[in-house]
Parts: structure tokens; sequence; C-alpha cells
């Protein structure tokens, strides 16, 4: 993986932890993906980071601003955050 590919990924990894350390409001959730995730596909495709695992991650952050505005409980939040982690800590491995 590249440096650039590292950082972010660790970025990345360091927020889903505070993310998901405590249960989010479906406002709060749609909050955090507006004002993250645009940024985070942007940085993905800038630094063309293409392998499976990434291409999972751009497929997952574009699913959570999909659905994001259908979230009505903290649950639905919550599951969300926790599979993109899990997402997100495969490109550890790269």
């Amino acid at each position: 993986m590249t440096s650039a590919g590292a950082q972010l990924s660790e970025k990345m990894r360091a927020q889903m932890l505070s993310i998901v350390s405590i249960n989010r409001q479906p406002t709060e959730a749609y909050q955090i993906v507006c004002d993250e995730f645009y940024d985070y596909i942007n940085e993905i495709k800038t630094q063309k980071l293409e392998t499976p695992e990434w291409l999972e991650v751009l497929k997952t952050l574009q699913e959570g601003i999909n659905d994001c505005p259908c979230w009505v409980s903290t649950g639905q939040c919550m599951r969300y955050f926790l599979q993109l982690k899990q997402v997100v800590d495969k490109t550890l491995k790269d």
C-alpha cells in the first residue's frame, strides 16, 4: 500500500473508532456522513486506491450517503458505522 493510502486508512480507522465508541442518533450520524464521506471518496479516487479493499470502502461510503436520510434509529446508524469500520480495517492488511 502507498504511504498516502496507509495514512488515509489510519485516519479513517481512527475516525471510525471514535464514531462507534458511543451511540449516535440519526441526525448526528447524518451530519457525520455529510461532513466527511464526500471528502473520503474524493481522496480515495485522487490517490487512485483501486485494490478490492478500497473499492469496498468506496461502495460502503456510497451506501451510507444513499441510506443515511432514511435512518430512523440509533441501531440503524450504528450497524452501518460498525460495518464501515470493518471494511476500513481490511485496508490495513494491504
